[in-house]
């Protein structure tokens, strides 16, 4: 197996498997459906493809000799991404069958309870819960789940897999210790 590979399958099944990991955790924690759930579901994603970076920065001293363009840098990021992106796919749909579905039924209990604070009148409350209950039925489609699964990870590891590599290539920056 070749180094490049081998970088990649570490640091893409390492970022996906604690991204997906921190994810359940906290979507198993109450506080996770509340108005910070999302910022900090985003903010455990980043932290955890963070090791795209690492990997970027492994490849480009150890394989690279402490020197890498940026379109190769922004590929290994990509593969990296893509791993974790799968990972975390394959991983929630498993975390899904395994507790029936239920994530979809307590997001759509939370939207609607979420609903008793405001103002609203009887016909725009059963307008947004129809749009609540409307999405829980496209979540309920593989297809569907799997491709809003994809958009919540795949946009921060690309953000993270091009920054690392506008500053990665740069050999003066964060410069290997060789």
């Amino acid at each position: 197996m070749s180094n490049t590979l081998r970088t990649i399958l570490i640091f893409g099944l390492v970022s996906g498997g604690l991204t997906i990991g921190m994810t359940i955790f906290w979507v198993n924690m109450e506080a996770s459906s509340g108005p910070l759930g999302m910022p900090i579901g985003y903010l455990i994603m980043f932290l955890a493809l963070s090791l795209i970076f690492v990997g970027v920065k492994q490849y480009r001293d150890v394989e690279r000799g402490g020197v890498i363009k940026f379109v190769r840098a922004s590929l290994v990021g990509l593969a990296i991404t893509a791993l974790a992106s799968l990972v975390y796919i394959f991983v929630w749909e498993g975390y899904m069958a395994s507790t029936d579905y239920a994530f979809i039924s307590d997001m759509l209990a939370s939207g609607i309870a979420s609903l008793e604070g405001l103002e609203l009148t009887d016909e725009e409350r059963a307008k947004k819960i129809a749009e609540l209950e409307q999405f829980r039925d496209l979540y309920e489609l593989m297809p569907f789940r799997l491709a809003i699964s994809l958009t919540e990870i795949l946009p921060v590891g690309l953000v993270v897999s091009l920054l690392s590599a506008l500053l990665l290539r740069n050999p003066n920056f964060l410069p290997s210790q060789k």
